[in-house]
């Protein structure tokens, strides 16, 4: 991997269709940096306050969902890296969409 110590500013305009597809794979760069264009907007205003609702709600999930394993003494298995996790959230993915575009 190629690393610089010069630092650009860039704009990406993504339509709303590709741009989750763009984000995680943009993501998995750790290089990158985001700006925050709309910081003035209040949050539940903005384009994403759902996701980051969905997100959050997600979470909240997981924790309930680790807090009832350890009540129950199941093992939770933690990805090792965040390449890992990627890796499996990508497979789960692909899993979908396959199941999601044979129907």
């Amino acid at each position: 991997m190629f690393r610089s110590e010069e630092m650009a500013l860039y704009s990406l305009d993504i339509s709303k269709d590709d741009a989750w597809e763009v984000m995680n794979q943009l993501g998995k760069n750790s290089t990158l940096h985001f700006l925050d264009l709309n910081q003035r907007e209040q949050s539940y205003n903005r384009a994403y306050a759902s996701y980051i609702k969905r997100c959050d709600e997600a979470e909240r999930r997981a924790r309930y969902i680790e807090e009832q394993a350890r009540k129950f003494r199941m093992p939770v298995q933690k990805a090792k890296s965040l390449e890992e996790l990627l890796g499996i959230v990508d497979k789960m993915l692909k899993e979908r969409n396959k199941v999601l575009s044979s129907s």
